[in-house]
């Protein structure tokens, strides 16, 4: 008799908690070229969670993914995401405005931001027994200046104009 009612007591605590809304608010500070990485594990149910950066340097090309990372063994799903949506906001909190919103169990974007704070919240509704988990990457990168690019390719041309004309006779 003791069993049964510590086993009902673990399913009821079980199904209280996997049934609750869960949020999580992870501070990546201000990106730059080596990427932040990490690995989300969620209970059963819905999720929010929301990544809070900061872009430091101007015309800065900075680059995400989201991936739902189901788990089956036979027929059973251990992990898995419904739903997963990933969107970007001007401001820390995800409390500005959306700037894009994707959808799927893959997703991802790369977008030149100005100077400022930016969030990603990620969403979706956790269905394997277990829960579910994504992986998330950010990374930036400084786009370089039209001024660069130009010095680059005259440096290429002129590479390749004293190389030609090494091979006349």
């Amino acid at each position: 008799m003791t069993i049964l009612k510590k086993s009902c007591s673990f399913v009821a605590l079980t199904i209280a908690f996997a049934s609750a809304a869960q949020a999580g608010t992870h501070e990546l500070g201000t990106l730059g070229s080596t990427p932040v990485a990490g690995n989300v594990l969620a209970t059963s149910g819905s999720f929010a969670d929301i990544f809070n950066f900061s872009v430091a340097a101007p015309d800065t090309l900075v680059s995400g993914a989201a991936m739902n990372v189901p788990m089956t063994f036979g027929t059973l799903t251990l992990y898995d995401i419904d739903d997963l949506t990933v969107t970007l906001f001007s401001g820390f909190d995800a409390t500005g405005t959306s700037l894009l919103a994707l959808t799927g169990d893959y997703s991802s974007h790369s977008d030149t931001l100005p100077v400022g704070n930016y969030s990603l919240r990620i969403t979706g509704n956790a269905v394997g027994m277990l829960g579910g988990s994504y992986t998330y990457t950010a990374f930036a990168q400084t786009v370089p200046e039209p001024e660069t690019c130009a010095m680059f390719i005259a440096g290429l041309g002129l590479i390749g104009f004293l190389g030609r004309r090494r091979k006349r006779p």
